[in-house]
């Protein structure tokens, strides 16, 4: 009998050593069996190539420090629908191919690898304020994507490579609009002719004065912040019609249906603690105290 509970607390401290990050110094070298809401240590700089390849299980990751991801580390994430990224500058090749994500927001991203996000059947819009190149194929097979941000990528040097189609970072569908600071500088590094571009190219930021454009320039505020009972959630987001609050570990803890542009979340029972509140592609952290 002691040999049984002793082979049965073995096993057990086995899954537990299994479960847990593979940290090297800043680098996260591999996660064997990770939790379906990831959230990379504090501390970790760069996600080792194809660290969550095929993990079918995750539905969303917290990056925190993070300002590396390499090749692949994410791809076929297939059910990865969540990701906040706040401090990652460079996405490799393939990083978030194949995954679930809908709306994302990458505010301090400067690099786009080859294939970062091919064949996310589900992306619909991306925010990229500060990225500098976007390379070839970035979007390829990404049919839903209805709209790419660059309004504020001043510093924008390069996209693409080369002028085959299958090279192309985005996908040569009509109704795809690209948000740009400068569509004639836009134009210097990009292969294609207009009459050979499909997608439509503008600086023209369209007002929010609809539910249609509510998508192209989403915006997030909530308040006070801190907060201690209640919190006040603005947005003109309501195709994205759900606001969802993730613990700092990455669990959902509430989600409620937006009824109009403000809504009031009672937080009184929740854990002083630090939160982030999602709205489709806008993330905004919120302190209870």
């Amino acid at each position: 009998m002691k040999k049984i509970i002793i082979f049965l607390l073995c096993a057990l401290f086995s899954l537990n050593v299994f479960a847990q990050p593979n940290v090297q110094g800043t680098v996260l070298e591999s996660w064997t069996n990770p939790p379906d809401h990831v959230v990379i240590p504090e501390g970790v700089l760069t996600i080792k190539a194809q660290c969550f390849f095929n993990k079918t299980n995750i539905i969303s990751v917290n990056t925190n420090d993070v300002t590396e991801i390499e090749s692949g580390s994410f791809r076929c994430c297939t059910a990865l629908e969540t990701a906040l990224m706040p401090n990652v500058t460079t996405l490799n090749a393939r990083a978030l191919q194949e995954t679930k994500l809908k709306n994302l927001s990458l505010p301090n991203v400067i690099t786009v690898g080859p294939y970062a996000f091919s064949s996310s059947e589900h992306l619909e819009y991306i925010e990229l304020p500060l990225v500098q190149f976007i390379e070839r194929g970035a979007f390829d097979k990404c049919l839903a994507l209805k709209t790419v941000d660059l309004s504020k990528a001043a510093d924008l040097t390069r996209v693409g490579t080369t002028a085959h189609p299958d090279q192309l970072p985005f996908p040569n569908i009509e109704t795809l609009t690209v948000y740009v600071n400068d569509p004639v500088l836009f134009e210097l590094f990009w292969n294609p002719s207009p009459e050979e571009r499909l997608f439509t190219l503008t600086d023209d930021i369209p007002p929010v004065t609809n539910v249609e454009n509510m998508i192209l320039s989403p915006i997030l505020s909530i308040y006070p912040n801190p907060a201690k009972n209640e919190v006040t959630v603005q947005t003109n987001d309501l195709i994205n019609n759900n606001i969802k609050l993730y613990s700092a570990t990455g669990m959902l803890v509430m989600e409620t249906v937006i009824s109009n542009n403000k809504t009031n979340l009672h937080v009184s029972n929740l854990d002083r603690n630090t939160y982030f509140v999602c709205v489709g592609s806008k993330t905004q952290k919120l302190m209870l105290e």
